[in-house]
């Protein structure tokens, strides 16, 4: 894939360094800084130690971000928007459901 064409981002936890694809830079700056609030979410909530746990600790970090004040939910239903396009104009198979559980878990905590 083209490196501009896909939103990307993930933290390299042993280094505590946060990587974004060039296509993240083109975003509004509320949902950049929702997606590095959750990298950094990852971090704070020692993830390291628990990568088998990989959609709670997602889970978790989204919920950070969320506490961070950033609209998590908006930030990843960009995300999934870009993934579809992402998988229909290069025939990848980006996972779909999992950004939807994610928004779906994520909204329940704007009801709290």
């Amino acid at each position: 894939l083209p490196s501009d064409s896909f939103l990307n981002m993930f933290v390299d936890i042993d280094v505590n360094v946060i990587v974004l694809s060039k296509a993240m830079l083109n975003l509004d700056d509320d949902i950049l800084k929702a997606a590095m609030a959750h990298e950094v979410g990852h971090i704070k909530l020692g993830h390291a130690k628990r990568l088998h746990e990989e959609m709670q600790i997602e889970y978790e970090a989204d919920q950070f971000a969320f506490e961070q004040g950033h609209d998590i939910v908006k930030a990843l239903r960009v995300l999934r928007r870009n993934a579809v396009w992402t998988n229909i104009k290069y025939g990848t198979s980006l996972k779909i459901s999992t950004i939807t559980d994610r928004i779906n878990v994520a909204k329940k905590l704007t009801r709290v």
